[in-house]
Parts: C-alpha cells; sequence; structure tokens
C-alpha cells in the first residue's frame, strides 16, 4: 500500500519520492500533519488508516506544496517547471491558491489550521529538525530526499505563492483495487 493519486485521464500515480522532498507536507481534513511524511509508504498508509476517523478523515489527505518545490522537484508525471495540465486544475485534481488561506478554503479545510500547520512545520523546518514527527531522521526518509539541502535533506519551509494541493488516497500494489 501507498499513498496515490488519480491525475484525469492517466492511471493512479504511485507517490514515493515526493513525500520525501523538502518543501512540502501532508494534512487531513482538519489541514493538520499526522505523520512523517518521509517514512517508507507503508507507515505513510498505516498511518492514514490508523488516524483516520468520520470526525477528521486522513483519506485523502491533502499533499501541500509550494511554487519552489513545483519548480525544483519532479511531481508524478510533472518535470520540474513543467507547465500544469490545465486538466489538473479543471478535475480538482490539483487545486491552488495566491495564500494559504485561499488554498485551504478552495480545497475545503480550515484556513487557520492549516496556515498554524505550516507556520510550525516552518521552524522546524529553518532548525532542520521535525519535532512532531522526525522527519528526515532516519537513513530511509532520507534516501529520497535532496542532498542539496543540508542538514536535513528531507525539511525546507513552505511558502513561495502559489501553492498547490493534490488529494492522495491509498492504493495497494495493485493500484486498481484502490478505485
Amino acid at each position: 500500500m501507498g499513498a496515490s493519486s488519480l491525475p484525469p485521464n492517466a492511471p493512479v500515480m504511485f507517490h514515493v519520492g515526493e513525500r520525501s522532498y523538502p518543501g512540502a507536507i501532508m494534512v487531513n481534513a482538519a489541514g493538520q500533519r499526522f505523520t512523517n511524511e518521509a517514512a517508507s509508504y507503508v507507515e505513510v498508509v498505516h498511518a492514514m488508516y490508523e488516524k483516520h476517523s468520520a470526525a477528521v478523515p486522513h483519506i485523502p489527505a491533502t499533499f501541500i506544496m509550494d511554487s519552489r518545490y513545483r519548480n525544483k522537484y519532479i511531481f508524478g508525471a510533472l518535470f520540474p517547471r513543467q507547465p500544469i495540465p490545465e486538466s489538473y486544475f479543471a478535475s480538482g485534481y490539483f487545486v491552488r491558491g495566491a495564500t494559504l488561506e485561499e488554498l485551504a478554503r478552495n480545497c475545503g479545510l480550515d484556513p487557520q489550521n492549516l496556515v498554524a500547520t505550516v507556520e510550525r512545520f516552518n521552524r522546524f523546518a529553518r532548525a532542520r529538525v521535525d519535532e512532531d514527527f522526525h522527519r528526515g531522521d532516519s537513513a530511509c526518509d532520507r534516501y529520497y530526499g535532496d542532498p542539496t539541502v543540508k542538514p536535513n535533506p528531507c525539511l525546507a519551509p513552505i511558502g513561495k505563492p502559489p501553492s498547490t494541493r493534490c488529494r492522495w488516497w491509498r492504493a495497494t500494489s495493485a493500484p486498481k483495487a484502490a478505485w
């Protein structure tokens, strides 16, 4: 099982490296982080299931990235700086916001929670230590991180607008089973 998304007119996209790159987070429906995004894909999906509830859904999770992330890292089948197909926005696969508050409103997330979550994450990123979930502490986490970002290749602040989100579900190793 792993965090996956369904781009329009394309097969299920299994996300492995994207979660470890610095400058992005996963949040639940309340707009709060709930796991070490760089952990193994099995651990991430287990956290989605274990913490999921009707009151605070964790499935789907929302992947938040800023424009710096999109300009520097591959995301699914999109290369850095590659224009995002309009169909991604028209279908709701990607949602954009000029500010975190606007992004949260566009995604149906609580704006105050998302802003507080990103501010807390950014403090950790600037200090290069994730005090909540220890992202980047293990060799497994750092495997897909950015080796040019030191000392923690998995942490960088989020903030360069526009910010974008993509909803992530879970999939088995046989992706059709998830849909």
